[in-house]
């Protein structure tokens, strides 16, 4: 049998104390910057819906299709984004684009809902999605007759 010094103990129990130590910072900092990341993917997203629903919003009133895939189509070239879809109050899909399977069933989507709506969904291979919506609001001006 073997006998080890204080000093081995010594050292090996400041080595063990600081790999701990090493440890948790690490996953401490990988959590916090997973939470970044995915924090400024929604703000991305929002951002994107968002402006495609203002952008849009003349083409919706008149139902205007060529408009419509020229603005989803101009949001669907990011990397980030995965599908498209701009649909009715009465959930009838105006224009559709990109990996629609990912999409889902659209009839999930409150049609009276006046607030960005945002979820997130684990796919059957694995893959993860945030699903974001922004109604496109039609402002009526009151004109007196």
């Amino acid at each position: 049998m073997t006998k080890f010094g204080i000093r081995f103990k010594l050292i090996s129990i400041v080595i063990l104390i600081f790999l701990l130590m090493a440890g948790v910072f690490v996953f401490y900092f990988l959590s916090q910057q997973k939470s970044i990341l995915t924090s400024e993917l929604i703000k991305r997203g929002l951002s994107l819906t968002q402006n495609l629903a203002y952008d849009s919003e003349f083409a919706v009133i008149t139902e205007d299709k060529d408009i419509l895939k020229q603005l989803t189509r101009s949001v669907i070239l990011d990397k980030d984004v995965v599908y498209v879809a701009i649909i009715r109050p009465d959930k009838q899909v105006l224009i559709k684009s990109g990996s629609w399977q990912w999409a889902g069933d659209l009839s999930r989507i409150p049609a009276s809902n006046n607030k960005p709506q945002i979820e997130y969904h684990i796919l059957p291979q694995g893959d993860s999605i945030y699903d974001i919506a922004a109604p496109v609001r039609v402002e009526r001006e009151n004109t007196p007759e």
